[in-house]
């Protein structure tokens, strides 16, 4: 994150030798940390084009996590631009797959996102619906840091619904977290 042009010579490097071993799971990483690299520099069409591939890739070898990490990063990327309705569409298929994977942090994250969406489009209850199921699953995993971001999450709406005193409750407990 630091250093995203030498992640990127680095995954090239990953890319270059699993092609050459032809480890298809690692290419799909090696593609993905790219992907990553050119998000963090704000090159948001490379990034999804990177991410798009790392998703077929994915899907043909039948890795769930890794299909399932790419569509939240296609989000991510959607969600960067504005543009909720692909976003959200991501992040629910991301959603699904975490469920069917039994992958809690995933699940959270994808609460996470969502609430967010909501958030950006106005609709603070929906975004606080989201945002409580991912405090829970922060909560049942013990992820202070999931913990602290939905407190903060759900200080956030309280605050743009005008209850000062509650969006004070939930920043400090955040607060007290950090």
């Amino acid at each position: 994150f630091s250093n995203p042009d030498s992640a990127y010579y680095f995954a090239q490097l990953e890319y270059d030798f699993a092609v050459k071993v032809d480890n298809k799971k690692h290419i799909g990483i090696a593609l993905n940390l790219q992907g990553v690299s050119f998000q963090i520099r704000g090159n948001h069409k490379k990034a999804l084009e990177y991410y798009k591939k790392t998703l077929l890739i994915f899907e043909q070898i039948g890795f769930k996590s890794g299909v399932q990490s790419s569509y939240i990063n296609i989000g991510l990327v959607y969600d960067n631009q504005g543009n909720y309705y692909k976003a959200i569409d991501y992040y629910e298929k991301s959603l699904r797959i975490a469920k069917e994977i039994d992958y809690k942090t995933g699940i959270g994250l994808c609460y996470n996102n969502i609430g967010n969406i909501y958030l950006n489009r106005g609709n603070n209850e929906k975004a606080l619906e989201y945002y409580e199921m991912a405090l829970k699953i922060g909560k049942k995993l013990g992820d202070k840091k999931r913990i602290r971001s939905s407190y903060n999450n759900i200080g956030l709406i309280y605050e743009n619904l005008g209850n000062y005193d509650r969006a004070m409750y939930f920043y400090e407990k955040s607060l007290k977290i950090n």
